[in-house]
């Protein structure tokens, strides 16, 4: 939650599921991913947005699917987030929610 200060809380995602999952719909994949936001829902809101989208001109769709625009961060099974302390991280609190790291998935 932003305190009295105005700054922004951090929120990690972390991957919880198994590369082979099917939840993945071959979604990218990220061992973690750190961004600032108020709260969990907009921490969910701009992950998806800054990184569930297939980049424009990008199609690797077969036939006739419809790429999904989810990218998973909101589902439990695939990924726990968890709260940051601003103590543990080196980035400033203040600013607009944004993704300031991540790790893609190797596996």
């Amino acid at each position: 939650m932003m305190d009295s200060s105005g700054a922004s809380a951090f929120w990690r995602f972390e991957t919880v599921a198994r590369p082979d999952d099917p939840r993945w719909l071959d979604a990218q994949r990220y061992d973690h991913v750190l961004v600032r936001a108020e709260t969990l829902g907009e921490a969910i809101k701009t992950a998806e947005r800054e990184l569930g989208r297939t980049p424009a001109g990008a199609s690797d769709t077969v036939g006739n699917e419809t790429p999904s625009e989810r990218s998973g961060f909101g589902d439990a099974k695939l990924y726990v987030a968890r709260q940051v302390s601003a103590d543990d991280v080196s980035f400033e609190a203040s600013g607009p929610p944004t993704v300031l790291d991540t790790s893609p998935s190797r596996a």
